[in-house]
C-alpha cells in the first residue's frame, strides 16, 4: 500500500499499490475492497470489483466523499464514488506523455501524489514527467503548474522555468501554497500560489538525516507530504525510515489594527495590536513616524497621559519573512477639569459673574410694579 486518505466521515482509503486495489477501513476498523480486485491489473471503469487498477499509488478524498487515484502505471486519474463506481477523469491507460487536453486527451507519464485545494483543483505530482500538474475536478482540463516535461533538475523560480527530479509527494495548504516532495533531488520544494516556486529545506543532490533550517537539512528520498492546520508541513522520509517536520516560515500579518482613542489628561491608556506569523513576529511602536524607544510588544501603554501625547501610533511587526505597518491609531487627549470658569462671581451665584437669578428676578417684579403706579 502507497496512499492513504480519510474522508469527512472518518473512513480511511488505501491505495493498495501491489493489490490494484482501493480498500476501506470503516470506523469500526472493518476493512472491505471498495473497487478492483487482487491481483488483477487492468483499466477498466466499472463498479466495484468489475473495475480494475494498475499499481495505483496517490489517494485523496473530497468533501463529498468522492476519491481520486492515480492509477499509476495506467498514466491516468481516475475517481471513485463512495458507492464504488469507478471512472477516470484524465489520461488515457497505457498512453504515456505530457500534453495539457481536456480528459482522455490529457496524459501523464507515472503520476503518483495528490492533493485537493479549497476550490476543488485536483493537484498532481506527475513523476516521470518531472511536473506538477493540475486537473479542474469539473471540467477535466489539464495544466501544468510547475515544472518541465522531461527535463529533470533542481531550478527554483518562475513556473514556467522551474526544475523538479521525480516528484512523488504533492501536499495543499489553506492559502493555496503547493508543497513538493521532490524525491531525486532530496528537497522539499514549494509552489506558491503566485507560481514561483522555492527550495523550503534540504539540499539537491545532497541526501541525509540532519535536522536544521533551509539547506543545513537533509533528506533521503522524501516521498509523502501533508500539511497541518498550522501550515507546517509532515514528511514521510523513506529511505531515512523517518518522519519529519517542516515549520514553515509565514509573513507576519495583522489581524486587528490598532484602534483611535479619545481621552481625558491624567488618565492611562493602552494601545494594541494582534497579529500571526512564524517564527513569532516582534513589534516596535511609532509615535507621529517616529520610533519610541522601548516600545516593543505587541501593546503599548501611556500612564498619566498629557496633550502633548495626543497624536498618531503605529506598529509595525516583523519576523525573518517580511514586515507590516499597521494602520494610523489616533490617540485624542481632552484637558482635565472640562471648560473653563467664569470671574467676579460670589458664593452662590452659579459661577456665572454676574447679578444672582433671584436677584433679578427680583428687579424685574420692582420694575413692574414701578410701571403700573405711573400709569394711574
Amino acid at each position: 500500500p502507497a496512499g492513504v486518505a480519510v474522508d469527512p466521515a472518518g473512513n480511511v482509503y488505501v491505495a493498495d499499490t501491489d493489490n490494484n486495489a482501493i480498500r476501506k477501513v470503516a470506523a469500526t476498523d472493518v476493512v472491505t475492497t471498495l473497487a478492483g480486485q487482487a491481483g488483477v491489473s487492468g483499466s477498466m471503469d466499472g463498479t466495484g470489483s468489475a473495475a480494475s487498477f494498475n499499481g495505483p499509488a496517490g489517494i485523496v478524498a473530497d468533501a463529498a466523499g468522492n476519491l481520486y487515484v492515480s492509477d499509476t502505471l495506467n498514466h491516468t486519474i481516475r475517481m471513485v464514488t463512495p458507492a464504488g463506481v469507478v471512472t477516470t477523469i484524465a489520461g488515457s491507460a497505457d498512453l504515456s506523455g505530457a500534453v495539457d487536453a481536456t480528459g482522455s486527451a490529457a496524459r501523464f507519464f507515472g503520476p503518483q501524489g495528490l492533493a485537493l485545494d479549497a476550490s476543488g483543483n485536483l493537484f498532481v505530482a506527475d513523476t516521470n514527467n518531472s511536473t506538477i500538474r493540475k486537473i479542474v475536478t469539473t471540467t477535466g482540463v489539464v495544466s501544468t503548474v510547475a515544472g518541465r516535461a522531461g527535463i529533470a533538475g533542481s531550478t527554483d523560480g518562475a513556473n514556467s522555468q522551474a526544475q523538479f527530479r521525480y516528484p512523488s509527494g504533492v501536499a495543499v495548504d489553506t492559502a493555496g501554497n503547493l508543497f513538493v516532495a521532490d524525491t531525486d533531488n532530496h528537497t522539499l520544494r514549494q509552489i506558491a500560489s503566485s507560481g514561483a516556486v522555492s527550495t523550503l529545506a534540504g539540499l539537491a543532490g545532497s541526501s541525509g538525516s540532519a535536522d536544521g533550517t533551509g539547506t543545513s537539512a537533509r533528506f533521503d528520498f522524501p516521498t509523502g507530504l501533508a500539511v497541518s492546520s498550522a501550515g507546517d508541513v509532515y514528511v514521510a522520509d523513506a529511505s531515512n525510515n523517518a518522519i519529519r517536520l517542516c515549520v514553515v516560515p509565514m509573513a507576519p500579518t495583522i489581524t486587528a489594527q490598532p484602534q483611535s482613542q479619545t481621552v481625558t489628561a491624567g488618565q492611562d491608556v493602552t494601545i494594541s495590536v494582534t497579529s500571526t506569523g512564524k517564527p513569532p513576529p516582534t513589534y516596535q511602536w511609532f509615535f507621529g513616524g517616529v520610533m519610541i524607544n522601548g516600545a516593543t510588544s505587541s501593546t503599548f501603554t501611556l500612564n498619566s497621559v498629557q496633550t502633548t501625547s495626543a497624536g498618531n501610533y503605529t506598529v509595525t511587526v516583523t519576523n525573518s519573512s517580511g514586515t507590516v505597518t499597521s494602520s494610523q491609531a489616533a490617540l485624542t487627549i481632552n484637558p482635565a477639569g472640562g471648560g473653563s470658569s467664569g470671574g467676579g462671581g460670589s458664593s452662590g451665584d452659579g459661577g456665572g459673574g454676574g447679578a444672582p437669578s433671584w436677584w433679578c428676578c427680583g428687579l424685574l417684579v420692582l420694575l413692574a410694579a414701578v410701571r403700573r403706579t405711573f400709569r394711574r
